[in-house]
Protein backbone atom coordinates (compact mmCIF):
# COMPACT_ATOMS: atom_id res chain seq x y z
CA UNK A 1 0.00 0.00 0.00
CA UNK A 2 1.40 3.41 -1.08
CA UNK A 3 2.00 5.92 1.69
CA UNK A 4 1.06 9.61 1.52
CA UNK A 5 4.52 10.76 0.42
CA UNK A 6 4.63 8.27 -2.41
CA UNK A 7 1.20 9.23 -3.61
CA UNK A 8 2.16 12.92 -3.57
CA UNK A 9 5.31 12.16 -5.57
CA UNK A 10 3.32 10.09 -8.11
CA UNK A 11 0.67 12.76 -8.60
CA UNK A 12 3.39 15.34 -9.10
CA UNK A 13 5.00 13.24 -11.84
CA UNK A 14 1.68 12.70 -13.56
CA UNK A 15 0.95 16.44 -13.44
CA UNK A 16 4.33 17.29 -14.98
CA UNK A 17 3.81 14.76 -17.76
CA UNK A 18 0.38 16.19 -18.51
CA UNK A 19 1.75 19.75 -18.65
CA UNK A 20 4.53 18.63 -20.97
CA UNK A 21 2.07 17.00 -23.36
CA UNK A 22 -0.15 20.11 -23.36
CA UNK A 23 2.77 22.39 -24.16
CA UNK A 24 3.81 20.07 -26.98
CA UNK A 25 0.30 20.16 -28.52
CA UNK A 26 -0.01 23.96 -28.12
CA UNK A 27 3.30 24.73 -29.81
CA UNK A 28 2.35 23.42 -33.28
CA UNK A 29 -1.02 25.17 -32.99
CA UNK A 30 0.65 28.49 -32.26
CA UNK A 31 3.02 28.01 -35.21
CA UNK A 32 0.07 27.14 -37.46
CA UNK A 33 -1.78 30.30 -36.50
CA UNK A 34 1.35 32.37 -37.08
CA UNK A 35 1.82 30.80 -40.53
CA UNK A 36 -1.84 31.44 -41.35
CA UNK A 37 -1.43 35.06 -40.34
CA UNK A 38 1.59 35.37 -42.64
CA UNK A 39 -0.41 33.88 -45.52
CA UNK A 40 -3.25 36.33 -44.94
CA UNK A 41 -0.75 39.19 -44.85
CA UNK A 42 0.92 37.99 -48.05
CA UNK A 43 -2.46 37.65 -49.78
CA UNK A 44 -3.42 41.17 -48.71
CA UNK A 45 -0.15 42.48 -50.18
CA UNK A 46 -0.79 40.61 -53.43
CA UNK A 47 -4.32 42.00 -53.66
CA UNK A 48 -3.01 45.50 -53.01
CA UNK A 49 -0.37 45.08 -55.74
CA UNK A 50 -3.02 43.72 -58.12
CA UNK A 51 -5.26 46.70 -57.39
CA UNK A 52 -2.35 49.02 -58.19
CA UNK A 53 -1.75 47.18 -61.47
CA UNK A 54 -5.44 47.45 -62.40
CA UNK A 55 -5.36 51.14 -61.54
CA UNK A 56 -2.23 51.67 -63.62
CA UNK A 57 -3.79 49.74 -66.53
CA UNK A 58 -6.94 51.85 -66.35
CA UNK A 59 -4.82 55.01 -66.39
CA UNK A 60 -2.93 53.75 -69.43
CA UNK A 61 -6.20 52.99 -71.24
CA UNK A 62 -7.50 56.44 -70.35
CA UNK A 63 -4.32 58.08 -71.65
CA UNK A 64 -4.48 55.96 -74.82
CA UNK A 65 -8.12 56.96 -75.39
CA UNK A 66 -7.19 60.60 -74.87
CA UNK A 67 -4.43 60.26 -77.48
CA UNK A 68 -6.87 58.66 -79.94
CA UNK A 69 -9.36 61.49 -79.37
CA UNK A 70 -6.62 64.09 -79.75
CA UNK A 71 -5.47 62.48 -82.98
CA UNK A 72 -9.04 62.38 -84.30
CA UNK A 73 -9.51 66.06 -83.42
CA UNK A 74 -6.23 66.87 -85.13
CA UNK A 75 -7.31 65.00 -88.25
CA UNK A 76 -10.67 66.77 -88.15
CA UNK A 77 -8.94 70.13 -87.98
CA UNK A 78 -6.73 69.20 -90.89
CA UNK A 79 -9.81 68.16 -92.86
CA UNK A 80 -11.66 71.35 -91.91
CA UNK A 81 -8.77 73.48 -93.11
CA UNK A 82 -8.89 71.90 -96.55
CA UNK A 83 -10.89 73.65 -99.23
CA UNK A 84 -13.77 71.98 -101.03
CA UNK A 85 -13.16 71.12 -104.66
CA UNK A 86 -16.07 70.41 -106.97
CA UNK A 87 -15.76 67.23 -109.04
CA UNK A 88 -17.84 65.37 -111.64
CA UNK A 89 -19.74 62.15 -110.84
CA UNK A 90 -17.21 60.09 -112.78
CA UNK A 91 -14.41 61.50 -110.63
CA UNK A 92 -15.83 60.07 -107.40
CA UNK A 93 -12.80 58.36 -105.79
CA UNK A 94 -14.67 55.80 -103.71
CA UNK A 95 -15.67 52.20 -104.23
CA UNK A 96 -19.41 52.46 -104.93
CA UNK A 97 -20.07 48.97 -103.60
CA UNK A 98 -18.86 49.87 -100.12
CA UNK A 99 -19.57 53.61 -99.96
CA UNK A 100 -22.96 53.20 -98.27
CA UNK A 101 -22.94 49.67 -96.89
CA UNK A 102 -19.48 49.63 -95.31
CA UNK A 103 -18.20 53.20 -95.05
CA UNK A 104 -21.67 54.59 -94.20
CA UNK A 105 -22.97 57.93 -95.36
CA UNK A 106 -24.82 60.74 -93.62
CA UNK A 107 -27.99 62.14 -95.16
CA UNK A 108 -29.11 65.63 -94.19
CA UNK A 109 -32.02 67.86 -95.14
CA UNK A 110 -33.44 71.15 -93.98
CA UNK A 111 -32.32 74.78 -93.82
CA UNK A 112 -30.45 77.15 -91.53
CA UNK A 113 -33.45 77.49 -89.27
CA UNK A 114 -34.00 73.74 -88.82
CA UNK A 115 -32.30 70.68 -90.23
CA UNK A 116 -31.51 67.12 -89.27
CA UNK A 117 -29.07 64.39 -90.24
CA UNK A 118 -28.67 60.65 -89.79
CA UNK A 119 -26.30 57.86 -90.75
CA UNK A 120 -27.54 55.53 -93.50
CA UNK A 121 -26.26 52.24 -94.87
CA UNK A 122 -28.78 51.81 -97.67
CA UNK A 123 -28.14 53.74 -100.86
CA UNK A 124 -26.43 53.89 -104.22
CA UNK A 125 -25.08 56.23 -106.86
CA UNK A 126 -26.01 55.58 -110.47
CA UNK A 127 -27.75 56.68 -113.61
CA UNK A 128 -31.51 57.06 -114.15
CA UNK A 129 -33.63 59.01 -116.66
CA UNK A 130 -30.42 60.26 -118.29
CA UNK A 131 -29.37 61.83 -115.00
CA UNK A 132 -26.66 61.08 -112.44
CA UNK A 133 -28.57 60.22 -109.29
CA UNK A 134 -28.26 59.21 -105.66
CA UNK A 135 -30.87 56.81 -104.26
CA UNK A 136 -31.40 56.47 -100.52
CA UNK A 137 -33.86 54.59 -98.32
CA UNK A 138 -35.24 55.99 -95.06
CA UNK A 139 -37.78 54.64 -92.60
CA UNK A 140 -40.77 56.93 -91.88
CA UNK A 141 -40.09 56.39 -88.18
CA UNK A 142 -36.90 58.47 -88.42
CA UNK A 143 -36.94 62.17 -87.60
CA UNK A 144 -34.94 62.92 -90.78
CA UNK A 145 -37.85 61.52 -92.79
CA UNK A 146 -39.90 64.63 -91.99
CA UNK A 147 -37.17 66.87 -93.41
CA UNK A 148 -36.81 64.76 -96.54
CA UNK A 149 -40.55 65.01 -97.12
CA UNK A 150 -40.72 68.77 -96.65
CA UNK A 151 -37.60 69.84 -98.55
CA UNK A 152 -36.73 69.72 -102.25
CA UNK A 153 -33.05 68.92 -101.70
CA UNK A 154 -30.89 66.69 -99.54
CA UNK A 155 -27.19 66.01 -99.13
CA UNK A 156 -25.23 62.84 -98.49
CA UNK A 157 -21.76 63.07 -96.95
CA UNK A 158 -18.84 60.75 -96.34
CA UNK A 159 -16.62 61.06 -93.25
CA UNK A 160 -13.10 59.85 -92.38
CA UNK A 161 -12.76 56.44 -90.71
CA UNK A 162 -11.54 58.15 -87.52
CA UNK A 163 -15.09 59.49 -87.07
CA UNK A 164 -16.73 56.07 -86.96
CA UNK A 165 -17.99 56.65 -83.41
CA UNK A 166 -19.69 59.88 -84.45
CA UNK A 167 -21.36 58.10 -87.35
CA UNK A 168 -22.66 55.40 -84.99
CA UNK A 169 -24.00 58.15 -82.71
CA UNK A 170 -25.75 59.91 -85.61
CA UNK A 171 -27.50 56.67 -86.54
CA UNK A 172 -28.45 55.74 -82.98
CA UNK A 173 -29.72 59.02 -81.53
CA UNK A 174 -32.80 60.93 -82.70
CA UNK A 175 -32.77 64.63 -83.47
CA UNK A 176 -36.12 64.80 -81.70
CA UNK A 177 -34.27 64.31 -78.42
CA UNK A 178 -31.04 66.28 -78.77
CA UNK A 179 -28.87 68.45 -80.98
CA UNK A 180 -27.00 65.80 -82.98
CA UNK A 181 -24.66 68.27 -84.66
CA UNK A 182 -23.40 69.41 -81.27
CA UNK A 183 -23.43 65.86 -79.91
CA UNK A 184 -21.22 64.62 -82.75
CA UNK A 185 -19.00 67.75 -82.58
CA UNK A 186 -19.75 68.67 -86.18
CA UNK A 187 -19.64 72.06 -87.88
CA UNK A 188 -22.61 72.79 -90.11
CA UNK A 189 -22.02 74.61 -93.38
CA UNK A 190 -24.58 75.76 -95.92
CA UNK A 191 -24.41 75.40 -99.67
CA UNK A 192 -25.37 78.16 -102.07
CA UNK A 193 -28.77 76.48 -102.31
CA UNK A 194 -29.08 76.61 -98.51
CA UNK A 195 -28.63 72.89 -97.81
CA UNK A 196 -26.64 71.44 -94.89
CA UNK A 197 -23.10 70.18 -95.38
CA UNK A 198 -20.48 69.44 -92.71
CA UNK A 199 -16.92 70.75 -92.46
CA UNK A 200 -15.62 67.48 -91.02
CA UNK A 201 -16.72 65.40 -94.02
CA UNK A 202 -14.31 64.68 -96.85
CA UNK A 203 -16.86 64.16 -99.61
CA UNK A 204 -20.40 65.52 -100.09
CA UNK A 205 -23.13 65.32 -102.72
CA UNK A 206 -26.00 67.78 -103.05
CA UNK A 207 -29.16 66.37 -104.64
CA UNK A 208 -32.44 67.68 -105.96
CA UNK A 209 -35.28 65.35 -105.04
CA UNK A 210 -36.93 64.01 -108.21
CA UNK A 211 -38.79 60.99 -106.83
CA UNK A 212 -40.08 59.87 -103.45
CA UNK A 213 -42.36 56.95 -102.65
CA UNK A 214 -42.88 54.25 -100.07
CA UNK A 215 -42.36 50.63 -101.01
CA UNK A 216 -45.61 48.82 -101.75
CA UNK A 217 -45.62 46.05 -99.13
CA UNK A 218 -47.95 43.95 -101.29
CA UNK A 219 -45.21 43.74 -103.92
CA UNK A 220 -42.50 42.67 -101.49
CA UNK A 221 -41.38 39.08 -101.24
CA UNK A 222 -42.36 37.22 -98.06
CA UNK A 223 -38.79 37.44 -96.76
CA UNK A 224 -38.89 41.24 -96.89
CA UNK A 225 -42.38 41.42 -95.37
CA UNK A 226 -41.13 39.22 -92.51
CA UNK A 227 -38.11 41.52 -92.12
CA UNK A 228 -40.38 44.49 -91.42
CA UNK A 229 -42.78 42.47 -89.26
CA UNK A 230 -39.96 41.22 -87.02
CA UNK A 231 -38.75 44.78 -86.45
CA UNK A 232 -42.19 46.31 -86.05
CA UNK A 233 -41.52 49.19 -88.44
CA UNK A 234 -43.17 50.57 -91.56
CA UNK A 235 -41.62 49.86 -94.94
CA UNK A 236 -39.00 52.31 -96.15
CA UNK A 237 -39.39 55.27 -98.45
CA UNK A 238 -37.14 55.53 -101.48
CA UNK A 239 -35.75 58.93 -102.44
CA UNK A 240 -34.05 59.54 -105.76
CA UNK A 241 -32.09 62.75 -106.06
CA UNK A 242 -30.52 64.25 -109.15
CA UNK A 243 -26.91 65.11 -108.41
CA UNK A 244 -26.49 68.88 -108.44
CA UNK A 245 -23.03 69.24 -106.91
CA UNK A 246 -20.26 66.96 -105.67
CA UNK A 247 -17.47 68.26 -103.46
CA UNK A 248 -14.29 66.60 -102.32
CA UNK A 249 -11.49 67.66 -99.97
Amino acid sequence: MMNASARTWLFGCLFLCACSRESQTEAPSAKSEEAQAELVKAKAIQEEELAELVKARALQEKERAALVRAKAIQEDRKMNSKAWKEIAPREIPYNMARLFGEDWMVVAAGNKEKANLMTIGWGSIGRLWSKDVVTIYVSPSRYTFDFLQKNDHFTVSHFPEAMRDQLAYLGRVSGRDEDKVAGAHLTAEWTELGNPRYAESDFAIECKKIYAAQFDSSLLQQEQRDWYKQRGIDVHYMYIGEIVHIWQK
